[in-house]
């Protein structure tokens, strides 16, 4: 029987010979060896002398020698000793080879200490494969990648199983080295340790179980890479650990139909329904491949069940609370974090009345942002962004490389050099345009609260003759209308129309069924305006039933809200330039402004808007709603224009008149020295430079904007195959695409096949990645295009597949395929966008993340604020002590949750002050005391309380039961209905209407 020795030498004796032997290395061997004849006492270095040090090429062939007697015992007890041998007669030359000198010397230890000790010892094996690796690295370092592939092969099969994580190191590195040299055996058996690896250390660490599964998933591609004569010995050695454990036992499906015929269990493919394991790419007659991939209906099965093992092993996301980020406008939800809607299978989800009306409200959010308060919002962070960027060029040295300069950046905001005045300017910019975005955030945030709990609670879609509303719209297009070839215009009209009713009727119901606990559950959260948001939003749809003398229904008013919310709040955001303390209640002032201003809508403006679908064609005048005239500019002109304007105001923060006048407190000097600056960055801003720069940040801004609207929502790794056929110069790609969480009629999550054709170009880029990675799956992720980049005026539907380095859009119908292919320079932009938003370069991820790191840079300015390095201006010390105390208030007031927390009560007061100036009492009850403490004295009452509530949001009710509970209210002091000729209503805005 082969002992570790048997196996080891022989590789130990070809590393040994790569190391050079000059002519005076064999000199001097001859001498020594003369010597040790002469006296055969001495040993090899008492022989050779002391000086000089042995050379690398001497200590080789003393190695040399001692691997011809290994047989020897004595030999084998002296080997033991080398490590020492090699401190005390350490040789010269080259640092590579006296490293792979050290480690093979350490193996021979091991191997001589294993002879010694008669038995195996698993320390001993982690010692022997610890050197073996060590000699690995130090052959790559010498050139010789095949003898280190070699050297960690032995590495790894002479590792012990306590030692995973190594082997894991041994194995990855193993690949490299097998890929580089185009070795697909190699490839694929060390893929099978590595996963093995991985799984031992998934035994203990249950969170590494999905990286185990997926390495797993490789191995096994891998083995269908690989030749016959390697392939079924490799997925053998895989098949024990897989079956070994629960976790992984269905992927010995594959793993069995990869052995030897004579190998398999007896009638395997019969119980399987699989004939063999077809493989993930292939290259054939395309009819032909994609026919045996339609009639493998078993594999199609393994696979679905493969999915669902492995989607046991990820992560579930969290099922409370839905959110969409402030910053990004991403949208967060614990059903489509692993799931892309696909077909019908958004209707087929378990809790889709739950997930439809969540779905509302977050939606309703990102729209709401895709307007004016959202760009004015984007303006004050790029110009932010714009000047952390300054910060950085002053802190890295000119020609400074790319690669540098993202690890950098990635550690975190510009360093700022202690006590230098010079930039308290920017540190004061930069703290200001953080505070005045927060603000602006805060100060809307009831209102926004307010609007998205209408809309999913109230904006039943069947309720307007009309049209559809905008979230509704956007929600209806998960699920795909698909019309069957060969209908005429009449039945597919009749297909479309069931298509809208049964979404409609679904919708109806998510609405009934889920209102009253939504609505309960924020109306009772004291941590977020809900309340008070929600009770301005109904007074404000109560006084336009009011003013119309006709009904309302929520689906209306909403949808003539949100279109307010986007397009006519400019006049209620102040002048971006002004000082954070002056801006917040100038903000505040002007959105409540709005609001009353919104309230007080004439008859004539609702009718123009609500009568017909042009009605979203017009345009906000202050609160006239207008047709664009045939003199005006086009809206992408007017936006441009807008955001400019707006863009130079944000620049100028920290600049202004209102700015000097502050400086006018403090002392001389310090007053002098922030005039100084504070001219030279205004005559910055005026020149060409500067104005470059402005016209920069305005492109950023529109693409910000774009990449904000494109709102993805679902994302899955999908198994596929793919078919290459080059004679007919096109390719198939199936996936298996997870659709639902969780359906309806099983709990379990479920699997659509799609089927897309493809060019022969991206077929090969994707034959290419599989080659170099053996990764089975392909990140898929529905996106909807909220701005209308592919048709405008409508949020079309799209599927963003990502394999490697290939990217590619499709639409989720017929249609949205259609309109991509009919618009090439549309769908080219489209395509950019999503790539930047989905999967950003590292120079675009640089940017996002400093567009996001608000609180970081606060924080860094704050502790630099704090140094006690005195200030200086260049080289002269400089009082400057009242401008730090004013950057490091604002950065402090940013910065704490309760100054934010207050500053949102404080808008939620004046909003409902300004719609309720008589209501003193419920005012403050609404937004001081809350749901729960205003309802306190008649706790019995709260259920009706919201369900009156629900149903007057809809249309004002007329009923005993209303007026009796209207009734009991009032006693209470909750004087929140109001009666109307229609019947029962929230209490309208007392507000005289707007004339047109």
């Amino acid at each position: 029987m082969a002992t570790p020795a048997d196996q080891i030498l022989p590789f130990l004796q070809h590393a040994l010979r790569q190391i050079p032997q000059d002519a005076e290395d064999s000199r001097r061997l001859d001498r020594t060896l003369r010597r040790m004849e002469r006296h055969p006492e001495k040993g090899f270095f008492q022989a050779l002398g002391r000086a000089p040090a042995p050379t690398c090429g001497i200590w080789a062939a003393y190695l040399l020698s001692l691997l011809q007697q290994w047989q020897d015992t004595r030999t084998q007890d002296h080997a033991v000793t080398l490590p020492a041998l090699r401190e005390l007669h350490p040789s010269s030359g080259d640092a590579h080879c006296n490293r792979l000198l050290d480690a093979l010397c350490k193996v021979l230890a091991a191997l001589g200490w294993s002879v010694w000790e008669a038995a195996e010892d698993a320390g001993d094996a982690d010692v022997l494969a610890h050197q073996l690796a060590s000699a690995a690295d130090a052959l790559l370092a010498l050139g010789q990648a095949d003898q280190a592939y070699d050297f960690l092969s032995l590495a790894l099969y002479a590792a012990g199983p306590g030692m995973p994580a190594e082997r894991e190191r041994m194995a990855r590195q193993a690949i490299a080295l097998a890929q580089a040299a185009q070795r697909p055996h190699q490839v694929a058996v060390c893929t099978v340790m590595l996963a093995k690896a991985v799984q031992e250390i998934a035994d203990s660490a249950p969170d590494q179980r999905l990286r185990a599964f997926e390495l797993t998933e490789i191995a096994i591609e891998r083995l269908q890479q690989c030749p016959p004569p390697w392939r079924s010995p490799a997925a053998h050695t895989l098949l024990g650990h897989v079956q070994s454990r629960g976790w992984l036992q269905l992927l010995a499906v594959p793993l069995l139909l990869l052995l030897e015929p004579d190998q398999q269990p007896p009638g395997l493919a019969e119980q399987l329904g699989v004939a063999g394991w077809l493989p993930r790419v292939a290259t054939g007659r395309l009819q032909d491949r994609v026919e045996r991939l339609h009639d493998q209906i078993g594999l199609q099965r393994w696979e679905i069940a493969i999915d669902q093992a492995r989607h046991a092993l990820e992560a579930p996301g969290a099922t409370a609370n839905p959110r969409v980020h402030p910053i990004t406008w991403t949208l967060e939800h614990h059903a489509h974090r692993r799931a892309v809607p696909h077909s019908h299978s958004f209707l087929r989800e378990r809790d889709f009345d739950r997930h439809l009306v969540e779905l509302a409200h977050e939606t309703t959010h990102v729209l709401s942002y895709l307007g004016h308060l959202g760009a004015a919002i984007t303006c004050l962070r790029l110009a932010n962004h714009d000047n952390e960027s300054v910060l950085w060029s002053l802190a890295v040295p000119p020609g400074t490389p790319r690669e540098e300069l993202h690890r950098l950046f990635a550690q975190g905001p510009a360093p700022l050099p202690a006590g230098d005045a010079g930039q308290l300017l920017r540190a004061s910019v930069g703290v200001e345009l953080a505070a005045k975005a927060r603000a602006l955030q805060d100060i809307w945030t009831p209102w926004l609260e307010g609007l998205a709990v209408f809309g999913e609670t109230a904006a039943d879609p069947a309720a307007d003759p009309h049209r559809i509303h905008r979230v509704a719209e956007t929600l209806r297009g998960l699920v795909d209308f698909i019309a069957p070839g060969g209908d005429t215009p009449a039945q597919l009209q009749m297909r479309l129309h069931a298509h809208v009713q049964e979404f409609e009727q679904r919708s109806a119901q998510a609405i009934a069924r889920w209102s009253p606990v939504r609505l309960a559950q924020m109306l009772r959260r004291a941590d977020a305006p809900y309340f008070a948001g929600y009770a301005a939003v109904r007074s404000v749809v109560a006084s336009w039933r009011r003013t119309l003398g006709a009904p309302l229904s929520g689906a209306q008013a909403f949808d003539l809200l949100l279109h307010a919310t986007r397009f006519s709040t400019s006049p209620a955001i102040p002048d971006l330039s002004l000082p954070s303390d002056v801006f917040e209640p100038a903000a505040r002032q002007a959105m409540t402004d709005w609001v009353r201003g919104l309230a007080g809508l004439d008859a004539h403006m609702l009718t123009l808007y609500l009568q017909a679908e042009g009605g979203r064609m017009l345009v906000w005048d202050g609160f006239r709603l207008v047709p664009p005239g045939p003199g005006d500019a086009p809206a992408v002109e007017r936006q441009a224009a807008w955001v400019a304007t707006r863009m130079a105001q944000a620049l100028a923060t920290s600049t202004t008149p209102h700015d000097a006048r502050e400086r006018a407190g403090w002392n001389g000097p310090c007053a002098a020295l922030a005039a100084r600056y504070s001219r030279a960055m205004s005559a910055y801003r005026r020149s060409a430079d500067g104005m470059a720069a402005q016209k920069r940040l305005q492109g950023l801004v529109d693409e910000r904007i774009t990449l904000g609207s494109l709102l993805a929502i679902g994302r899955t790794d999908a198994a596929f195959h793919l078919v290459c056929d080059p004679a007919a110069g096109q390719s198939m790609l199936m996936l298996q695409l997870r659709t639902t969480e969780a359906h309806v009629d099983t709990g379990q999550p479920s699997s659509n096949v799609l089927w897309l054709p493809i060019s022969t170009r991206a077929g090969q880029a994707v034959a290419e990645h599989y080659t170099d990675t053996a990764e089975p799956r392909m990140q898929v992720t529905r996106v909807i295009d909220l701005a209308g980049l592919l048709a405008p005026g409508q949020p079309a539907h799209l599927l963003a597949l990502r394999y490697g380095e290939w990217f590619s859009v499709r639409g989720t119908t017929p249609q949205a395929d259609a309109l991509l292919q009919a618009d090439a320079e549309r769908a080219e932009h489209l395509h950019a966008m999503l790539r930047m938003r989905l999967h950003p370069t590292p120079a675009e991820r640089m940017v996002g993340e400093q567009f996001f790191a608000e609180d970081g840079a606060l924080e860094r300015t704050l502790g630099w604020l704090a140094d006690p390095a005195p200030w200086r201006d260049a080289d002269d010390p400089v009082p400057a002590a009242p401008w730090a105390a004013r950057i490091a208030g604002v950065a402090r007031q940013a910065l704490d949750p309760a100054a934010r927390g207050a500053r949102v009560t404080a808008a939620a007061r004046a909003m409902l002050a300004a719609l309720l100036p008589g209501a003193t009492d419920l005012v403050r009850g609404i937004v001081d005391a809350g749901f729960q403490q205003l309802t306190a004295g008649a706790p019995q009452l709260r259920s009706a309380t919201i369900d009156l509530l629900l149903t007057t949001a809809r249309a004002p009710l007329a009923s005993a039961d209303a007026d009796a509970l209207a009734a009991q209210l009032q006693a209470q002091g909750v004087a929140l209905f109001h009666t109307t000729p229609a019947g029962w209503d929230v209490r309208p805005a007392t507000t005289e209407a707007t004339s047109p």
